[in-house]
């Protein structure tokens, strides 16, 4: 299954986050699922770390190297993709 991931879940999936619900995680740990994310969540992610809000933790320095090498990338029409 192709899943596109909302701007929190690989924020929440990388720090095992209680946020993360349990049928997501399932999806996301799956092996076989394809897991797609858009630059945008990178920039709303760089936009958040940037405002120095004392909930947001994650380093978009961190996150969007890990997410680019997983080969993961998703640009442009999401087609077929179910949304978590």
């Amino acid at each position: 299954m192709r899943l596109l991931l909302d701007t929190q879940l690989p924020i929440w999936a990388s720090d095992a986050s209680p946020r993360l619900g349990r049928q997501a995680a399932d999806l996301i740990s799956r092996p076989g699922n394809k897991l797609h994310f858009s630059g945008a969540g990178i920039r709303e992610t760089a936009i958040k770390f940037g405002l120095g809000r004392p909930d947001f933790h994650a380093d978009p320095c961190v996150l969007r190297p890990a997410l680019l090498t997983s080969d993961r990338r998703l640009d442009g029409d999401p087609g077929d993709i179910r949304r978590v």
